[in-house]
């Protein structure tokens, strides 16, 4: 039998499902908005610590000063 499932609504496998940490996810758009937020707050804490790009060879490593 195949279910059909609305955009957002495929429920997350159950063998999938063991590994999250945060177990109250049950839906692909649950997880997908969960994982968004955590990008967008790990964004926000680096942005707000160090000066430039972090894919800039010349971004200081853990806060440290750019070698010259």
């Amino acid at each position: 039998m195949r279910f059909e499932y609305a955009p957002g609504t495929t429920p997350i496998d159950p063998d999938e499902a063991k590994g999250l940490i945060p177990a109250h996810l049950t839906l692909q758009r649950e997880l997908n908005e969960y994982e968004e937020s955590n990008i967008l707050e790990a964004a926000a804490w680096l942005f707000a610590r160090r000066r430039g790009h972090p894919l800039d060879e010349r971004f200081p490593p853990y806060g440290g000063l750019a070698p010259h």
